[in-house]
């Protein structure tokens, strides 16, 4: 299934006769449930089924496929082309240890819990990174290019709610130290104004809103994008970490004191991480305005 970006269209699930979210409705359905008894539920869930049927969340195929339990996207109406099967940290035998620092691949034999050869060399200024994908995982790409350059914000909400619960299951397990939790804060990398005049929206931002409404956390745009860099991939760009040096600034500096020192804990928000250079970056501008350890948090990590 092809996604926006190459295609230049935008796959909406066809709208319904009650409007909004079908999730939202089926949740009003339960209330009902608990305030006027049980049976009402089931009848007004058949009604939203009737007006608003289930299509997948990503592409609008009507296809939607039940999920197992284990998957990533058990709890989201998707088709099987956007099944997301297993998490970043699913606890895999087969994995390949990960840097500790960015989430790297380590070479053969070097033992979970080190830091890559990059991070030795240049350590990055944030001090651990969670990401509740592989990009390379089947399905996952499309959900992001479809939210980043599909004209998609909506798929914010079920993205943030999904990597949610996939970054506690591996905080629960153990393989992940620490995920996004009540009191934190949540800064996103901000877009540079042109681009985020011409996308209409922020992706990062709409995801730190999501994940800190669901956490108990807060969000809070505080960092900007002082000048405009290449966009990765272009054959003129520099190298990554040169690109956007610089490029960011903490533009309300005072809103980072009661984040300031080891108090409370302070997480940069992304969609992608590929090499760890942006996050880098927003981290400086945040520690020259006051922060202590600076987290990064994001859906995939490529």
């Amino acid at each position: 299934m092809e996604s926006e970006a190459m295609t230049g269209t935008v796959a909406v699930p066809t709208a319904s006769l009650l409007g909004g979210d079908r999730g939202a409705w089926l949740r009003r359905a339960r209330g009902f449930g608990e305030r006027w008894g049980r049976r009402v539920a089931p009848a007004v869930c058949a009604v939203v089924d009737g007006l608003m049927p289930r299509r997948c969340l990503v592409c609008g195929d009507p296809e939607v496929v039940e999920a197992q339990g284990d998957e990533a996207t058990a709890a989201a109406d998707v088709c099987s082309a956007h099944v997301i099967a297993r998490g970043f940290f699913a606890d895999d035998p087969c994995s390949e240890p990960r840097c500790a620092r960015c989430l790297g691949p380590l070479p053969p034999g070097m033992s979970p819990g080190l830091s890559c050869r990059d991070c030795r060399l240049a350590p990055p200024r944030f001090v651990g990174t969670a990401a509740a994908f592989d990009y390379a995982e089947p399905g996952v790409s499309d959900w992001v290019l479809r939210l980043k350059h599909g004209g998609r914000p909506d798929l914010a909400l079920p993205l943030a709610r999904i990597a949610g619960l996939e970054l506690a299951r591996a905080v629960r397990s153990g393989r992940l130290a620490a995920a996004p939790s009540q009191g934190d804060l949540l800064v996103p990398v901000p877009l540079h104004s042109a681009r985020h005049a011409e996308r209409g929206y922020n992706q990062a931002g709409l995801l730190a809103a999501e994940l800190a409404r669901l956490v108990g956390g807060d969000s809070l745009p505080l960092l900007q994008r002082s000048r405009s860099t290449f966009v990765q991939g272009d054959p003129a760009a520099p190298p990554r970490r040169l690109n956007v040096q610089g490029a960011f600034r903490a533009a309300r500096p005072v809103q980072l004191q009661p984040w300031v020192g080891e108090r409370r804990r302070v997480w940069l928000v992304d969609d992608v991480m590929t090499t760890g250079a942006t996050a880098s970056a927003c981290a400086e501008a945040l520690k020259r305005a006051g922060a202590g350890k600076i987290h990064v948090v994001v859906l995939a990590r490529a």
